[in-house]
């Protein structure tokens, strides 16, 4: 069963990262920050639980850097509102 859902997720995560490819939209760059966010906090918790190397802190840093470098490239490719 636990490799079934790892399946599931890998197969889910190439379907994401393709869509992304295809239509490069800020509201879909908008989502993806928002999922680079729960896969942070869903490592850090399960680091906090136990069970898991400390090591996996360093993929909670890359998600959080590529939320913040995704969201800052959409804010700027955004136009100003007109005043």
């Amino acid at each position: 069963l636990h490799w079934l859902f790892v399946n599931l997720a890998g197969v889910l995560g190439v379907l994401w990262a393709v869509a992304r490819l295809r239509t490069p939209t800020p509201e879909l760059a908008l989502l993806d920050v928002g999922g680079r966010l729960a896969v942070a906090a869903l490592i850090l918790h399960a680091t906090a639980s136990g069970g898991t190397t400390p090591l996996l802190h360093v993929f909670v840093a890359s998600e959080i850097l590529g939320a913040l470098a995704q969201y800052w490239a959409v804010r700027r490719a955004r136009p100003e509102p007109a005043a």
